[in-house]
């Protein structure tokens, strides 16, 4: 249990180290995710990059 707890927090620091870099949106992903980020109004933020 402990170490799925561990697996599952890396997951979220990852993430959020991620974010807060600026990591760009991978070109694989840049079509598939197109609705949902207009959905979400991501492409709003004044910090998402896409490539």
């Amino acid at each position: 249990m402990v170490d799925a707890a561990a697996v599952c927090a890396n997951f979220q620091m990852m993430t959020r180290i991620a974010d807060a870099t600026g990591t760009p949106l991978d070109e694989f992903s840049v079509e598939p995710s197109a609705e949902l980020r207009s959905e979400l109004g991501i492409d709003s933020f004044a910090g998402r990059r896409i490539l």
